[in-house]
């Protein structure tokens, strides 16, 4: 599946990855439109997306809310941050072939499977590399005691 898939679909899951220290796999669910869809059908958020005349963007990705109260009066559900530090993502013409998109320090995955594998493979090279300072020291604390 590609973000091509997900624009065509309307809504899927993503699976987001912190890049700096994968732990976790965070599953959300998503609405994906062009940025002039986006404006029109969730109009309460045109502001946020770019409300001024010139946006170089050309899609829009939004994590929707699992809260109770997750849909506004009008019927526009609510949206909430997909990272830290943005609400929306913004994926160029040239993302849309593939099946994941950095953003600030997070990675978004289409297939949990990838975004499973990321993470097992990151761990264990941190392993690894733990292992090697432990073997070092190791080495250094019976070289003092000799």
């Amino acid at each position: 599946m590609t973000f091509r898939d997900l624009l065509e679909k309307g809504e899927g899951h993503i699976y987001l990855v912190n890049k700096s220290n994968p732990t976790t796999v965070t599953e959300m669910d998503c609405v994906m439109r062009t940025l002039k869809a986006f404006k029109d059908e969730f109009s309460n958020y045109s502001y946020y997306v770019g409300g001024y005349a010139f946006n170089p963007h050309e899609f829009v990705i939004a994590r929707k809310s699992k809260a109770k109260n997750n849909v506004f009066r009008n019927g526009v559900p609510k949206f909430v941050s997909i990272a830290n530090n943005c609400l929306f993502c913004y994926p160029t013409q040239r993302d849309l072939g593939q099946a994941k998109y950095e953003i600030y320090g997070s990675i978004l995955f289409l297939s949990k499977e990838e975004a499973c594998n990321y993470v097992i493979e990151k761990i264990k090279r941190k392993k690894l590399d733990l292992n090697a300072i432990i073997n070092k020291v190791n080495k250094f604390k019976f070289a003092i005691a000799e």
